[in-house]
């Protein structure tokens, strides 16, 4: 029974480091890959697609180490308080897509792009 035991906590550690392989996968890569289709329509820029992926992967894997210890250290108290009430307890999952989104429609639409010819 103990041997079953041992296994299935083997196999429950597994799977819980995989979801968090997944979670970083999804805060960072989804979101600029699922933009590239639309690169034309939605005007988004290489640059922004990956500097999404840098803070999108980054938050990802910051909310991971110890329980989110060093993202929550970066929130200010107010606005740790203020991601629960809007994206719920689990913020810390969610987060980081929501920064992955900003931070490529962001970097897309308020820096210039130099291959972009502004001439008529």
């Amino acid at each position: 029974m103990d041997a079953l035991l041992a296994e299935t906590r083997a196999a429950l550690d597994d799977i819980g480091e995989r979801f968090e392989l997944h979670t970083v996968f999804v805060g960072g890569v989804v979101l600029p890959t699922l933009a590239a289709f639309l690169k034309p329509r939605l005007k988004i820029t290489s640059s922004a697609a990956f500097y999404a992926v840098v803070v999108g992967g980054g938050s990802a894997l910051l909310a991971k180490i110890h329980n989110g210890a060093p993202l929550k250290a970066l929130l200010p108290q107010p606005m740790e308080g203020w991601l629960v009430n809007v994206l719920g307890p689990h913020y810390l999952s969610l987060l980081p897509i929501v920064l992955c989104l900003l931070v490529m429609l962001g970097v897309s639409y308020l820096v210039p792009n130099p291959k972009r010819s502004f001439s008529s």
